[in-house]
């Protein structure tokens, strides 16, 4: 799915949880990456191949992350300003306790997308942990190789 296809299911609430529906298959292999971590791998072809997954896993969930991103705070300042325009149009002065209970509002009526942002943002976290460690690995790896004279 292109990134304007992406786009396109933020568009509802209705269709949000296609998002992650969408990358299932993402999420999966970052989870049994991480099972294969334990594993302890130690061969250098394995290593890489598991580092360029994590790298495309990661630029996969950051399309749908900077999407999440700009949609949950278009929506909350949005949904801040309309309830804000209600008060002031009630004849209400609009006080700094108000203002307090109408972000308030904002935030908890954006819930769903915060939802998505911070399960996307949880496996960015994950796979940039990944990518750190596999980068290290591969690092100590060829310079063990080289030290003892392997290839």
């Amino acid at each position: 799915m292109n990134i304007f296809e992406i786009e396109k299911l933020f568009d509802s609430e209705d269709t949000l949880e296609l998002v992650l529906e969408e990358l299932a298959g993402t999420f999966d292999y970052i989870d049994q990456s991480n099972t294969d971590f334990k594993a302890n791998p130690t061969e250098l072809p394995v290593i890489k191949e598991m580092l360029n997954k994590v790298k495309g896993c990661c630029g996969e969930v950051r399309k749908s992350f900077s999407l999440a991103s700009k949609e949950l705070a278009t929506r909350e300042a949005r949904a801040y300003i309309n309830r804000k325009m209600e008060i002031e149009n009630e004849g209400t002065k609009f006080t700094t306790q108000l203002d307090s209970a109408t972000k308030k509002e904002a935030f908890v009526e954006v819930e769903p997308y915060r939802r998505i942002y911070n399960i996307l943002e949880g496996y960015i976290k994950d796979c940039e942990q990944s990518i750190t460690v596999l980068q290290s690995l591969l690092k100590t790896i060829t310079a063990e190789m080289q030290m003892g004279g392997g290839e």
